[in-house]
């Protein structure tokens, strides 16, 4: 005699139910009908993820393009606008680049190698400091930050004698090191990078010669991006 679960929901052979009368196949519609349902409201979780995903990127693409905004406005107070309050623009926009940064990672694939990971870590790590170091050390930041609107002279040693903007190279050179430890997507450093380059060639042309006295000279004695063989030199026997 088969006892009550026999009976009701059928033998069981190699993991599958058998049909047995009717009870059996009542089970079997109903066991089916819950692995259709729990198989289909999976659907809503992934489609919450893709949409918060879709969100997170809006949000990191466009607070990269509010960063550039207070950057070009900051400039322009420095060149024509002279109002104490856009002084924060620059500060402003560094906190939001730093944003979409944070919120990129993780939406690309980094390298899968330890190594090379660490080593991109690594190249992300010096690029920062350098970007720091060149922003904010390189010159007094009260110079270029608090002083703006009025005439100061402008740097022409240490890292400034590579290039007349060698923070373009670094703010480059951290997104490439964070798409390969962190998985920032590079399509968002190349962005950025041309945003950046956009922006050094509105202070270069309009802002810097209005503004840093001698400006002119050193844009005749030092390459705009790209640096030579007597830049490189020039930014090691002149240091500090």
């Amino acid at each position: 005699m088969e006892d009550a679960a026999s009976l009701l929901f059928g033998k069981q052979e190699n993991g599958l139910f058998h049909k047995i009368g009717y009870h059996n196949e009542t089970f079997d519609i109903t066991r089916n009908f819950f692995y259709n349902m729990s198989y289909y409201n999976t659907m809503p979780y992934c489609i919450v993820k893709n949409s918060t995903g879709d969100r997170g990127e809006r949000m990191a693409a466009g607070l990269i393009a509010l960063a550039f905004a207070l950057f070009f406005l900051g400039d322009w107070n420095d060149w024509r606008g002279r109002r104490p309050a856009l002084r924060l623009c620059f500060p402003a926009g560094f906190a939001a680049l730093t944003v979409s940064a944070v919120l990129s990672i993780g939406r690309a694939k980094p390298f899968t190698d330890a190594v090379l990971r660490a080593l991109a870590g690594l190249v992300a790590l010096a690029s920062l400091a350098l970007l720091v170091y060149t922003l904010f050390f390189a010159i007094p930041a009260g110079d270029a930050y608090v002083r703006q609107g009025e005439k100061r002279p402008a740097c022409t040693t240490g890292v400034y004698a590579l290039c007349r903007h060698p923070g373009v190279w670094w703010l480059l050179f951290l997104y490439l090191g964070l798409w390969g430890s962190a998985g920032v997507p590079p399509v968002t450093g190349l962005a950025v990078t041309a945003l950046n380059v956009l922006l050094v060639l509105f202070e270069d042309r309009l802002v810097f010669p209005a503004r840093l006295s001698g400006y002119g000279p050193y844009r005749r004695a030092t390459p705009f991006l790209i640096p030579n063989l007597a830049s490189v030199r020039a930014c090691f026997s002149r240091r500090g």
